[in-house]
């Protein structure tokens, strides 16, 4: 089964993050977080040599309760979810980053995202019987 959607370029990331909530189950303000979060990852340039990515500094936290009007404790539980759920990784220098499989960059225009389904109990004879 193959789905197509053509969207906007500013629609790309809100767009994989509804198609990717089927597994993740975040909240519309989750969601609404995350999207901000993707965007100072996306828009990050080093300044320094020495620079290394945290998008989770306290200036940048600051601008995400800004931009969402989160308040601290709630951004606190929105970021541990982030952690837990893999979206936001530790990276080497110590700072904090997106999931690169979610800011992946367009190849000639293009994102794709597969999905893999595993059924648990999954017994052959359900399916042929039309019972699930």
């Amino acid at each position: 089964m193959h789905f197509y959607k053509k969207i906007q370029k500013k629609q790309l990331h809100k767009t994989i993050i509804n198609i990717l909530n089927g597994t993740l189950e975040l909240t519309e303000r989750e969601k609404q977080v995350l999207y901000v979060l993707i965007q100072l990852d996306v828009a990050w340039v080093p300044t320094f040599k020495s620079d290394y990515k945290n998008i989770l500094s306290t200036d940048n936290r600051r601008a995400v309760m800004k931009e969402t009007n989160v308040h601290k404790a709630n951004l606190v539980k929105y970021v541990n979810r982030f952690k837990e759920k893999g979206l936001i990784l530790k990276n080497d220098q110590g700072g904090w980053d997106i999931n690169p499989i979610i800011v992946t960059p367009p190849v000639g225009g293009i994102v794709e995202i597969a999905y893999t389904i595993e059924i648990d109990d999954y017994n052959a004879k359900d399916f042929t019987k039309g019972v699930v």
